[in-house]
């Protein structure tokens, strides 16, 4: 698999979480609106770019983890972007790491399933 198919295949499961917590929900359904960009933003985990700051937020809480959500979006001609912002109060970086294998061209959830 590319490494185009690989993202969308990352981006697809992205975007199912993310269509279970804003349908999940008990309040009335909300909307995020995506704010039109010609500057893409970089994807380096720093929110510092105008179309963040300009952009409209929708707070959504997450039952699961017990922690509100703030999310933005943007898009150019050819991609979304999707700013995500929650606290997280351990920085927990390895929670649910999926590990890829060429062989099966699949993700993995640990290194045991890996022949």
């Amino acid at each position: 698999m590319s490494m185009g198919g690989k993202i969308n295949c990352f981006l697809g499961g992205f975007f199912l979480v993310l269509f279970n917590i804003l349908t999940c929900q008990a309040a009335p359904a909300k909307e995020l609106l995506a704010i039109k960009t010609s500057a893409e933003p970089s994807i380096d985990g720093v929110a510092n770019e105008a179309i963040w700051r300009d952009g409209k937020s929708l707070s959504v809480h997450d039952s699961v983890a017990d922690i509100n959500i703030t999310l933005k979006a943007a898009y150019s001609s050819d991609k979304i972007f999707i700013l995500a912002t929650f606290a997280d109060a351990d920085e927990n970086r390895q929670h649910r790491t999926l590990l890829w294998d060429e062989k099966l061209q699949a993700y993995l959830k640990n290194r045991q399933e890996l022949h």
